[in-house]
């Protein structure tokens, strides 16, 4: 009958190995996490309104109806 060799020296090891799996793992549910609301959580804009609608609004106040059109466009093809 052959013998197994345990993976830990000591049980003081398989704790510690134990311990680095669980950091390990807690630290790669974090970054995923982040990155993840990186990508899919809210972006632009500030307290006064951050919709399109309102972005809309503040360029048309700005540059008038010539710009307003542009603006949608271009809005329009990267929500594509």
């Amino acid at each position: 009958m052959t013998e197994t060799t345990p993976l830990a020296a000591s049980t003081a090891d398989a704790a510690t190995e134990r311990l680095a799996g669980w950091v390990i793992g807690a630290l790669t549910v974090i970054v995923i996490g982040g990155v993840a609301l990186a990508i899919y959580g809210p972006h632009g804009g500030h307290a006064r309104g951050s919709s399109l609608a309102a972005r809309d609004q503040r360029v048309a106040e700005r540059h008038g109806d010539r710009d307003l059109t542009a603006h949608q466009l271009k809005l329009s093809q990267l929500a594509r």
